[in-house]
């Protein structure tokens, strides 16, 4: 525990699989995003993470709290994901969920940096990435308000995306 008060913050990123791994992760964190693919895949299991971390404070840290989801891996000139990105902003709008407005772009960046043991803002040539990921800080750090103490709010609704059709005639 020591060794904890050294830092501001610490991330910790998972993957999207809803294992003892992701648990145990949201058992030692005060907050969590989501990051989204603008895919239907992403948006399907957009209620079941939110309802597995709802699990998680309910019975093993009252202090968990979503901040909200974020678009990764978008590809504008993917008209599949501008569709979805669209209904997935639309849905979050119409139900009071909190979409963070930075979409991250897609990248062979991360995976490129991460291989090479470079930080991604220091990876030649993919500056918009970092760009992008430091944005999203900048709308994530005045959320994350001192000390927290006591219980968080009303759990989550899961039925952030039940409000907007997505078109099944959206082609690949």
């Amino acid at each position: 525990n020591s060794a904890i008060n050294n830092y501001d913050m610490v991330i910790i990123d998972t993957h999207p699989s809803i294992d003892l791994f992701f648990k145990a992760a949201l058992v030692a964190s005060h907050y969590y995003l989501i990051p989204l693919f603008a895919e239907a895949d992403s948006c399907r299991g957009l209620a079941h993470q939110i309802e597995e971390a709802e699990k998680v404070s309910k019975y093993f840290n009252p202090m968990l709290t979503l901040l909200g989801a974020f678009i990764t891996k978008f590809d504008k000139r993917n008209t599949t994901h501008v569709s979805f990105a669209k209904a997935i902003e639309e849905a979050a709008r119409i139900s009071n969920f909190h979409l963070f407005k930075t979409i991250i772009p897609a990248s062979v960046a991360v995976a490129g940096a991460a291989a090479s043991s470079v930080p991604l803002n220091k990876y030649k040539g993919y500056l918009n990435v970092s760009t992008a990921y430091n944005t999203l800080a900048g709308e994530i750090l005045p959320l994350l308000k001192g000390k927290r103490t006591g219980r968080k709010n009303a759990p989550v609704k899961t039925d952030i995306l039940s409000n907007v059709e997505i078109e099944q005639t959206i082609t690949l």
